[in-house]
């Protein structure tokens, strides 16, 4: 997790897209250009981590700045683990 939000805060795309298991690693990559150099992120507060076996789970707070405006991401994340690598494999919102 740490390291994703370290990509996003470095904007690197490459990364972000080596260690998400998705259908189409094109499609993502165009996702993610779009509002990857809107935002200005400014903390990463991770509230609980578990593992079990081969799949994590990430419940975190993300702040960002974007047109102006602060923000936050929270988000419950699934991970999952192949080949001694993580990858991020789907999250929900948290609700607090």
């Amino acid at each position: 997790m740490r390291s994703r939000y370290t990509a996003f805060v470095l904007r690197d795309l490459d990364y972000l897209v080596r260690t998400h298991r998705h259908p189409s690693p094109g499609e993502l990559r165009r996702d993610l250009a779009v509002g990857i150099d809107q935002q200005r992120w400014l903390g990463l507060v991770v509230h609980h981590a578990q593992q079990k076996g081969n799949v994590g789970f990430v419940s975190f707070t993300a702040s960002y700045v974007a047109a102006g405006q602060v923000g936050e991401l929270s988000e419950h994340s699934q991970f999952c683990r192949r080949n001694k690598r993580w990858f991020y494999v789907s999250g929900e919102p948290l609700t607090r």
